[in-house]
C-alpha cells in the first residue's frame, strides 16, 4: 500500500511539474467604431453613409475606395509551448462580426534546435522574420502568398554572428488554379523558394526576402514573376538627436519573368521624431505599376505628414494630411487624393483608447471633384 501511494505521489508530482513547464500566451485586438460621412461628386446631391467602421487599418474599411460593410477587425493570437523548444501559434481573425467568416491568418508549429541556432516552422506561416514591418506597408513573401497557404520555413541564427537570421521557405506553386493541368516536378517546386536574411545591430536593422518564380505559367493570367520585400532602419541618429528615426520598406513584384501588368514597385521612406510629448512623422511613398508598351500606367507619389502632441498623459491631439499625385500615362486629373484628418485621442490605459476623427477629403474625377466630410469615432482594445 505504501509503495502504491508513493508511486501515485511521484506520478502526480511529475504531471504537476510538466503542466507548470507548459506555457500559454494569449494576445488580441479589436478595432471598431462609428462612421458617418456625407459624400458628393460635383454639383450632385450628397449621399450619406452611417455604419460601424474604423478607417485606421481595420479590415480594409475605406468608403473612398468602396470598401464598406466592414464593421471592424477582431484578432485573437494563441501560442502554446508544451516544451521549451516546441510551440504552436494560431491567429483567428474576423472582419464581419457575424462569426461566419472567421479566418485563420496563420496556424503553424515551430521548433528551436541546436541551442536555438536552428528554427523550423511548418504550416500556414505567419510572423515572418523578414517582413516589411509597416506602417504603410506591412507584408511578407513567405506567408499567405497567392493561393499558397502552407510552407516550411528554416531559419539559422548562428552564435558567431549575433543578430543574424538567415534562411529559406519552401512553398507550393503560387496562383495555380487548376493543378491537374500541370505537372509539378522538383524544379518547378524549388523555383517557388523564398530566400530571406535579416540582421539586427545596435546601429541598424536590415531585413530582405526574395521569392523566386520560374517561367512555368503557374498563373493562368500570366507570370507574376519574382517578388522582393525589404526593411532598413538606422539607429545612429538617435545618438545625436534623441527621438529621431529614419527607416524605409518596400515590396517589388514582377521582377524577372514577370508580365508587365504584374509589375508593381512600392517603396516608402519614413522620418520620425518622438520626444517632449511630440510624435511627428513624414511618410513618403512611390508606387510604380502596370508596364504596358514601355510605359508605366501608374506612378503614384504620396506625401503624408503626421503631427500629434500629448496634452496630458491621457489626452493627445493632432492631424494627418495626405496628398497623392499620379504621374502615370493614364492620369487625367491634377492629383489623386487630398485628405486632412484632425484627431483627438483619449488613452484610457496602455490597452484601450478612443479617438474622435474629423476628415475632409477631395478626390478629383474626370470633369468633377468628389468631396467628403466624415466623422469617425474609433475604439481600440488590445492586449
Amino acid at each position: 500500500m505504501k509503495k502504491r501511494l508513493t508511486l501515485c505521489l511521484l506520478v502526480i508530482t511529475a504531471v504537476s511539474r510538466a503542466s507548470f513547464a507548459q506555457e500559454f500566451n494569449f494576445s488580441g485586438e479589436i478595432k471598431t467604431g462609428v462612421y458617418w460621412e456625407s459624400r458628393k461628386t460635383g454639383d450632385a446631391d450628397p449621399k450619406q453613409l452611417m455604419e460601424l467602421g474604423n478607417t485606421d487599418d481595420a479590415g480594409g474599411f475605406s468608403p473612398a475606395t468602396g470598401f464598406t460593410g466592414i464593421p471592424g477587425r477582431f484578432r485573437l493570437n494563441l501560442e502554446f509551448k508544451p516544451v521549451s523548444t516546441i510551440g504552436f501559434k494560431v491567429r483567428f481573425e474576423d472582419s464581419t462580426f457575424t462569426g461566419r467568416t472567421v479566418a485563420w491568418s496563420y496556424s503553424y508549429a515551430y521548433g528551436n534546435f541546436l541551442e536555438d541556432q536552428l528554427k523550423i516552422s511548418a504550416g500556414k506561416l505567419g510572423d515572418s522574420p523578414w517582413a516589411t514591418g509597416g506602417p504603410e506597408l506591412n507584408t511578407s513573401v513567405d506567408e499567405s502568398f497567392g493561393n499558397s497557404f502552407a510552407g516550411v520555413r528554416t531559419e539559422y541564427k548562428p552564435f558567431f554572428a549575433p543578430g543574424l537570421d538567415a534562411g529559406f521557405s519552401l512553398n507550393p506553386v503560387s496562383h495555380m488554379v487548376d493543378r491537374t493541368r500541370y505537372d509539378v516536378d522538383f524544379g518547378m517546386f524549388m523555383r517557388e523558394t523564398v530566400l530571406g536574411i535579416g540582421y539586427t545591430h545596435e546601429l541598424f536593422v536590415v531585413r530582405f526576402a526574395w521569392r523566386l518564380d520560374g517561367p512555368d505559367k503557374d498563373n493562368v493570367q500570366g507570370e507574376d514573376g519574382h517578388t522582393m520585400v525589404y526593411r532598413v532602419e538606422e539607429k545612429i541618429l538617435k545618438n545625436h538627436v534623441p527621438g529621431l528615426s529614419v527607416w524605409a520598406n518596400g515590396r517589388n513584384t514582377g521582377l524577372v519573368n514577370g508580365d508587365g501588368s504584374y509589375k508593381n514597385y512600392t517603396n516608402w521612406l519614413y522620418i520620425g521624431f518622438e520626444e517632449y510629448g511630440f510624435n511627428a512623422q513624414l511618410r513618403t511613398g512611390l508606387e510604380v505599376a502596370n508596364l504596358q508598351k514601355g510605359e508605366y500606367y501608374k506612378k503614384l507619389l504620396t506625401i503624408k505628414p503626421l503631427v500629434f502632441y500629448s496634452i496630458t498623459p491621457m489626452i493627445s491631439a493632432g492631424f494627418t494630411f495626405t496628398f497623392a499625385k499620379d504621374f502615370g500615362a493614364l492620369s487625367q486629373v491634377d492629383y489623386d487624393n487630398m485628405t486632412i484628418e484632425p484627431q483627438v485621442k483619449v488613452t484610457f490605459n496602455p490597452n484601450a483608447y478612443a479617438a474622435f476623427v474629423y476628415g475632409f477629403q477631395q478626390l478629383p474625377r474626370i470633369g468633377a471633384v468628389e468631396t467628403a466630410n466624415y466623422i469617425n469615432l474609433r475604439l481600440v482594445y488590445s492586449l
